[in-house]
């Protein structure tokens, strides 16, 4: 993730919010600038960026997402960067998945899973029995000390840390689901609509059967014109 990598550099130099709230703005400016440069200098991006001027261009970008992000993290409960991309394993009935959450924090003595995201995101994403973006939830499930999960959303119009959780300054498990009455119920419903979805998987159930409503993959379908779903769903209403 493009946007992950200037953050998880500056945070591998900066290490927590007390060290944060400490620069000022010509440190925080140039603390910035070397995690972007560190990224650029990855010999893997150099196809991405076939003139100086791309390079220079793409070096503004990520210095301009970065700087609003730590902006938006001095706002934040204190906090210690624990680790970036760390490895986990996760079962979910007769599947192994290996999963690698893009931060965690330490937040008053507990975990904080983050990802980022640069598209609209919401914490709906995360419910119902077919969840439309379930990485959150599985991030959650494989960290088991997790307390809650979130993303930082980073949009030119929007930079924000939306997340559930039990830690201060995110939305309780009530909020997001009906009924829900803690964090800890929460991750069991999680962890039993993630274990049937994959038993489904592997048993090789293959139905037709996508999501309905705004984020249903019908959206970019190429070949409407020879798929009943529609039909079927009209018939069956």
């Amino acid at each position: 993730h493009r946007a992950a990598r200037p953050a998880a550099a500056f945070w591998h130099a900066v290490r927590d919010s007390d060290t944060l709230a400490a620069l000022d703005d010509a440190a925080l400016a140039e603390a910035v600038a070397r995690a972007v440069q560190r990224v650029l200098a990855d010999p893997d991006l150099e196809w991405l960026f076939p003139t100086p001027v791309h390079r220079e261009l793409e070096a503004r970008r990520l210095a301009r997402v970065l700087q609003r992000l730590v902006e938006s993290e001095r706002t934040r409960t204190p906090f210690v960067v624990e680790d970036h991309e760390r490895s986990t394993r996760l079962s979910l009935g007769s599947l192994t998945r290996a999963t690698a959450s893009a931060r965690i924090d330490r937040v008053s003595g507990q975990a904080l899973v983050i990802d980022y995201k640069t598209g609209k995101w919401s914490l709906g994403k995360l419910t119902g029995e077919r969840p439309s973006e379930p990485q959150l939830a599985l991030y959650g499930l494989a960290l088991r000390e997790a307390a809650g999960v979130a993303v930082y959303q980073l949009r030119p119009d929007k930079t924000a840390l939306i997340g559930v959780g039990e830690l201060d300054g995110l939305d309780p498990a009530a909020k997001l689901e009906e009924g829900c009455a803690d964090w800890d119920t929460l991750r069991e419903r999680w962890a039993g609509r993630l274990t049937r979805l994959a038993e489904a998987f592997a048993a090789g159930d293959a139905r037709v059967d996508p999501r309905p409503g705004s984020e249903s993959p019908c959206r970019f379908c190429e070949l409407p014109g020879l798929c009943r779903i529609q039909t079927v769903a009209q018939e069956q209403a």
